[in-house]
């Protein structure tokens, strides 16, 4: 009844959408133009951030997901007040982290972490109430990878916030999995977990967490490769909005590198380049294709 009614309304509505369009372009703006710079500007004054950080990293996480979502929709009269907020809102969040005595490294760390999660967020969405069918078999070897390069990050002193992003999404995805999933191994998976395990008996026996990163890494990459080539084949299957926030997660945690180590650049350099290849394969690529067309 309620979805019969909203159906009347937007009928009712549909001579005036263009008329509304604009009314919201410039409500939108009008309020990203005043409250964000005035906030900002108190910030600055009193040297201290008066905002909440709770509703600075909800306010990233909404935007982060509705601008993927309006060019889908192509709803072009809602995308500049939200890319600017999306803007407005990193740099209220990079204030908070700084004037709490924060590093650009460890805003960079949270935001990472933040924005690796954020993008298992509408993933989970369409596995709860799109019929999406995660496999059990593929999610308890990512989540074992992860963990695995956790762990020998966290030996190594290394870990960052991406890393922590990673642990909870891959085993929370996995539990639902579980649940809404399907059960099957295909000779990649048993390949992938083979790996995993002998990464971290060679980690054991030599002591070594280095090696158990550097195993589960190749492991992990290897293992993307299908997900890559069925994103080449046909990716209108893939989660477009999952991909570019897990790519704008890899970003921050490139720019909290804190050495040139393999233990600590290792992991996230190998996020950056399968993501990135994620990221052009479903946004660059389609665009390259109607260009040539």
């Amino acid at each position: 009844m309620p979805r019969e009614r909203a159906e009347h309304l937007a009928q009712f509505l549909d001579p005036w959408q263009a008329r509304l369009g604009w009314i919201v372009l410039f409500c939108g703006m009008l309020m990203v133009l005043i409250g964000f710079p005035a906030q900002i500007h108190k910030n600055w004054i009193e040297g201290a951030c008066g905002i909440d950080p709770l509703i600075v990293t909800g306010a990233l996480l909404v935007y982060l997901v509705r601008i993927p979502y309006q060019i889908t929709k192509r709803a072009w009269h809602l995308l500049p007040a939200d890319t600017l907020g999306l803007l407005l809102s990193i740099i209220l969040m990079i204030q908070y982290l700084y004037y709490g005595g924060y590093t650009i490294t460890d805003v960079s760390n949270v935001l990472a972490g933040v924005f690796l999660v954020g993008g298992f967020i509408p993933y989970l969405h369409s596995v709860v109430y799109k019929g999406a069918q995660p496999m059990k078999s593929s999610w308890f070897i990512w989540a074992l990878l992860d963990s695995t390069i956790f762990f020998g990050m966290l030996l190594e002193d290394s870990v960052n916030g991406q890393m922590i992003g990673a642990i909870i999404g891959s085993w929370t995805t996995f539990c639902f999995a579980w649940k809404y999933g399907e059960s099957q191994w295909s000779k990649l998976d048993k390949a992938s977990l083979t790996g995993a395990v002998t990464g971290i008996g060679i980690g054991i026996y030599f002591s070594d967490p280095k090696l158990t990163i550097t195993s589960s890494l190749v492991v992990m990459f290897i293992g993307s490769i299908p997900t890559i080539e069925s994103a080449w084949g046909a990716p209108e299957k893939e989660l477009k909005i999952s991909w570019w926030i897990w790519w704008v997660s890899c970003v921050f945690a490139l720019i909290a590198v804190p050495a040139r180590t393999l233990e600590d650049a290792g992991q996230p350099i190998t996020f950056f380049i399968i993501e990135t290849i994620m990221v052009f394969i479903l946004f660059v690529r389609p665009r390259m294709l109607r260009k040539i067309t």
